[in-house]
Formats: C-alpha cells, structure tokens, sequence
C-alpha cells in the first residue's frame, strides 16, 4: 500500500496531466482490484469517458469521470460546489442537447436506471450476508437473522 505523500503525489501528476482529457486507453495490471469486475468490462467502461475530477482518500486516489461521450452516460458530473464548475457542467449539457442522437441515448440512459428501494434493499441484504459469511463478530452475524432470504 502506498504512504499518503504517494498518493497525494500521484493525484497531482494526474490532475495536472489528465484532468479534462478523454480516456483513450485502459491498462489493468492486477486485476484483484476490480473485484467483480472483468478487466474487459472495466476498460469498457472508462474508454470514451473525460476525467474530471481527482482527490485522495486516505491512502486511496479517487477519480471521477464524466461519460457523456461514450455513450453510457446517465447525466452531467460536477464535484465542487463552485459556479465555475456548474457552469462548466452546464455548457456540456448545451453542447451535447445540440446533438440529438446523444441527448437521446443519455435520456435513455437514465430512464433504464433501477433507482427503486427495492434494488437499495437487495444491495444491503447482500452486503449483510457477505459481512456474516466472513465470520465478523456476533452482532454483524445477527443481521443475517433479519434479512429475508430468497
């Protein structure tokens, strides 16, 4: 695991370097880090997508990517509470309502999102189980009594 001064060195060079720029490229070098994703569909997911944000995280390096131009966008990514930012997020929108095909497919994009607590429940549910299943202490394990099964 890198020290902090790593971390926050390497979001420099990333913001300094990539910040704004449309990810052309993906290359997964370990990919236990993707956890239940494929490096195939990881890379998919990023190809096309514009880097508009980084921050450190304790010793994690957090980028958040705005998707608009490969297709699989769901709306419009600003991270900072700023009137510069917004305005930024909003000159995208203007730009991609311009392009009747892509305003579409991001309309539809997020249309086909399941934002129901029904899929909130089952994430928990599941998370509860796999915390049980790893033997964590007692009262985590009560927590499977409560949670339907099915």
């Amino acid at each position: 695991m890198p020290e902090l001064p790593d971390v926050e060195g390497f979001k420099r060079v990333l913001v300094k370097n990539a910040l704004h720029k449309t990810i052309d490229r993906v290359v997964v070098s370990d990919a236990r880090i993707l956890a239940h994703l494929s490096p195939r569909t990881f890379a998919s997911r990023l190809r096309g997508a514009t880097l508009v944000a980084a921050r450190r995280h304790g010793k994690h390096l957090m980028a958040k990517v705005d998707r608009l131009m490969n297709g699989s966008a769901t709306g419009f990514v600003f991270d900072e509470a700023e009137p510069r930012v917004l305005l930024e997020a909003l000159q995208r929108a203007a730009a991609l309502w311009r392009n009747k095909i892509a305003w579409g497919r991001l309309q539809r994009n997020g249309m086909l999102q399941d934002f129901s607590w029904d899929r909130s429940a089952r994430r928990y549910v599941d998370l509860y189980r796999t915390t049980a299943r790893r033997g964590e202490p007692r009262a985590w394990r009560s927590s499977r009594e409560l949670a339907p099964q099915g």
